[in-house]
């Protein structure tokens, strides 16, 4: 079963280390099943299955339609150097 970590940061016991995982991150399989269930029983992660769809439009972590960089969070934002271009006006004077 496939963990998602909804925390910000969490830390987590992989086989004999500590890990941190950021938002997002998806366990790995050297994670025991009782630090899962501590992980979940805190709220820190949920169950992959339990995890809502994304949002119609950029899925999340994928380059946006004009070539940017990846939206991590699907929120269809422009690249930041288009985004800091001036806006021009096309109307002749």
């Amino acid at each position: 079963m496939a963990h998602i970590v909804t925390a910000t940061l969490i830390v987590a016991k992989v086989d004999d280390t500590e890990r941190y995982f950021d938002k997002g991150a998806v366990l790995p399989a050297g994670v025991t099943a009782a630090e899962r269930k501590r992980l979940v029983a805190a709220g820190l992660v949920a169950d992959l299955a339990d995890e809502p769809e994304p949002a119609s439009g950029s899925e999340a972590g994928e380059p946006d339609s004009k070539g940017g960089e990846p939206d991590p969070q699907g929120i269809g934002r422009p690249p930041a150097a288009e985004a800091a271009k001036p806006a021009t006006s096309s109307a002749k004077k």
